[in-house]
């Protein structure tokens, strides 16, 4: 596996929100709190999330499911005491 380039895949292709996941996940570095809001204000009338996350595209059951993923992950790591560097 080639941990570099999945890192310099998401930098080039992610969004910020999985740029400081992918930053949490290495270097121990939490994302800031405002990153849950790149989630949740994309959030459709229907109560789902568009396909790819992008605002005005229908919902899918998928990205829905990855959407609930994200903000459940966003919030153990802002109650989570230690980083994951052992800082």
């Amino acid at each position: 596996m080639n941990l570099s380039g999945s890192i310099s895949f998401i930098e080039k292709h992610g969004s910020q929100l999985d740029r400081a996941c992918v930053h949490w996940i290495v270097d121990g570095v939490k994302p800031a709190s405002f990153l849950v809001a790149e989630i949740t204000d994309i959030q459709n009338e229907d109560d789902g999330f568009p396909y790819g996350f992008v605002h005005g595209r229908p919902s899918t059951v998928g990205d829905t499911l990855n959407a609930l993923w994200k903000l459940e992950r966003l919030v153990r790591i802002f109650h989570q005491r230690f980083y994951c560097n052992g800082a």
